[in-house]
């Protein structure tokens, strides 16, 4: 049994990467709800990518755990400072 919900999270794991957009926020109520973390986690890493506009126009924006918002925000916030000192040092 064990090994035939890793094959299914595998699967929907599979079909995050493939959804356009923000529209894999969607798979989150489904992820936390059965605790399906490589799911989770994968949604987490593919949303910290995203421009911050983008992910606060999902419906799931105002739905989520809050240790999940986190988790995405500050990824967010980590992508724009490394892109900040990158942008800042070709110009020393």
């Amino acid at each position: 049994m064990e090994e035939i919900f890793k094959r299914c999270e595998g699967v929907l794991v599979k079909l995050v990467f493939s959804k356009p957009g923000n529209t894999f926020l969607a798979d989150l109520t489904f992820a936390q709800t059965y605790k399906l973390e490589r799911l989770l986690g994968t949604i987490v890493n593919k949303a910290r990518e995203l421009r911050l506009r983008d992910f606060k126009s999902h419906e799931m924006y105002d739905k989520m755990d809050p240790h999940i918002y986190k988790q995405i925000v500050e990824g967010i916030i980590e992508k724009l400072e490394k892109n900040l000192s990158q942008h800042n040092s070709y110009y020393r």
